[in-house]
Parts: structure tokens; C-alpha cells; sequence
């Protein structure tokens, strides 16, 4: 559900940065994800805040209908296996 701002919608991503901006976001969770994650992962890197990154394991794609029958890590957890390190350094 977004919210909006001089009237367009704003993303997630938009509304947790302008947290961020305005009273400073100390660390932030990231549960797997996909491409959009991987994205707000870079930005968080790049407003160096705090992370921590948990690998979740799913059990379908994206369409929600198709199982994962692959047995490797890297298609159960998605795009952002091994891409993301565990957690920053604090």
C-alpha cells in the first residue's frame, strides 16, 4: 500500500528514505527478497545504515504458483543469494 506525495504515489523505498532523511533509521532488517531488494539494498549501503541480512528460503516464484523444485540455495532463495552480506559492520 503506498501513499502519496503532491499527489503521485510514493514507493516503499521513497518512504523509509525520507525517514531516514528526517530522524535517522539506526538499522535496518532484510528478509531474502528479490530485484527490488537487492536495489534497496544498494541504497542502504549507500546511506550507510546498519543491516542485518536473513536468508529466507521460498518455496515458490514470484507468480506465487510456480513450486521451486531446484534443490540449490540460489534459485530457493533468489536474486539476492551471495550477494548480500550477512550483516554491516557496526
Amino acid at each position: 500500500m503506498g501513499w502519496y506525495f503532491k499527489w503521485k504515489t510514493c514507493s516503499n523505498t521513497k518512504k523509509w528514505v525520507n525517514i531516514h532523511n528526517r530522524v535517522g533509521i539506526e538499522k535496518v532488517f532484510i528478509l531474502g527478497g528479490g530485484k527490488i531488494t537487492l536495489d534497496e539494498y544498494k541504497l542502504i549501503k549507500k546511506l550507510k545504515i546498519n543491516y542485518e541480512y536473513f536468508k529466507i528460503e521460498r518455496r515458490f516464484l514470484g507468480d506465487g504458483k510456480t513450486k521451486i523444485n531446484n534443490n540449490t540455495l540460489s534459485d530457493k532463495i533468489g536474486i539476492t543469494y551471495n550477494k548480500i552480506l550477512y550483516s554491516s559492520l557496526t
